[in-house]
């Protein structure tokens, strides 16, 4: 069998370059965020209260196999199908607002143990949002999930078993399965929609440590603020959570966005962040699939306003000179934001001099 995922417990994703964690950083040059690649992608809308998650699913196989994905949630989510193709309107998106990577040279008798709370066929997904309150009844329900669908479960599902066993230790209860008869000319499947509350951006990378695979993953995201702008790098560090290698991780520039520019990816997103600014960025993981945490990253002190790459170019004829420049440009607005945020947190995001002295 062969399938390639772009959502589910596959996900994976993509950061970049830091002030001041990248001190030896070599050569560096900025490329265009494609997403064109093979790879797995996502969405994600935060506007700190709720999230909503946006899964796209390409599979293929050389015969006809029966797939049982299951994602954990921090709270009981909402689950419907994505209208229209939300990844290519977000895709003209990042083309259109110039994003760019910077890249580098380098049981028992008694209650069920399984409480369904949602069951129903979203297009070709088969959907069961459930409560896991006994673990160790996990297996069996998950057997029986299967016969019930006249399917006979030859393999073993004790690395799914226990990798939803360190889900509830943490406390996350809710998980979503997703069952997809998937036939040998099976292609694209259209997304589902996520909508949970969560104060954190949450992303369930550890899920991805069943598969034991490598490869690449990007987060498409769409928050009031830019990642890779705090000073005391809590944004950086929550990553670091998740794979300890700061470079298997590409974090792009952000761009403002405007309620009109999001309507097409999800309905109702333009009315999801009120009157909050909301910008666009990418960030992209590569390489093993073994993660020791989640993305959960509290969104509280996001930074409000645009990140821009800003590149060193060294004068080899004078050890001391060199230049700093920026990498893309700050629209009229995006500079009015920089200027207003400066002013209410100088000590709490970082501000690049040279990004400074176009609002001084």
């Amino acid at each position: 069998m062969k399938y390639t995922k772009y959502g589910a417990f596959l996900l994976v994703l993509c950061i970049g370059a830091v002030p001041d964690l990248f001190a030896d950083k070599g050569q560096m040059w900025p490329v265009p965020v494609n997403l064109s690649e093979p790879s797995q992608n996502a969405i994600i809308f935060h506007n700190r209260k709720e999230e909503i998650l946006v899964l796209g699913t390409e599979l293929q196989a050389d015969h006809q196999v029966d797939i049982l994905e299951f994602i954990p949630f921090p709270s009981e989510p909402k689950v419907s199908i994505a209208q229209g193709n939300p990844f290519e309107a977000a895709e003209m998106l990042i083309k259109n607002k110039g994003l760019e990577f910077v890249e580098y040279s380098k049981g028992l008798a008694g209650p069920s143990p399984v409480s369904i709370v949602f069951e129903g066929r979203l297009g070709p997904h088969d959907v069961t949002i459930v409560q896991i309150r006994d673990i160790s009844g996990f297996a069996d329900w998950t057997h029986a999930f299967f016969m019930n669908k006249g399917i006979v479960v030859a393999a073993s599902l004790d690395a799914a078993t226990a990798n939803a066993a360190d889900y509830m230790r943490r406390g996350f209860t809710y998980f979503v399965f997703d069952y997809v008869h998937l036939s040998a000319n099976s292609g694209a499947i259209a997304p589902l929609v996520y909508q949970f509350k969560s104060k954190q951006l949450y992303y369930p990378f550890k899920t991805s440590n069943i598969t034991g695979n490598e490869g690449t993953a990007n987060l498409i995201l769409i928050l009031p603020g830019s990642l890779g702008l705090l000073q005391d790098h809590s944004d950086i560090k929550a990553l670091q959570r998740v794979s300890s290698s700061l470079f298997n991780w590409d974090l792009s520039s952000s761009a403002k966005l405007y309620p009109r520019e999001i309507a097409d990816i999800v309905p109702g997103a333009h009315d999801f962040f009120g009157d909050q600014k909301i910008y666009l960025q990418v960030l992209r993981y590569s390489g093993p699939y073994y993660f020791e945490d989640d993305l959960l990253f509290d969104m509280t002190d996001i930074a409000p306003f645009a990140y821009k790459h800003v590149l060193y170019t060294p004068d080899y004829g004078n050890p001391l000179g060199g230049n700093y420049s920026l990498v893309g440009n700050l629209s009229k607005d995006e500079l009015a934001d920089i200027a207003e945020a400066y002013k209410l947190g100088a000590n709490t995001w970082f501000f690049d001099p040279d990004i400074l002295s176009l609002i001084q």
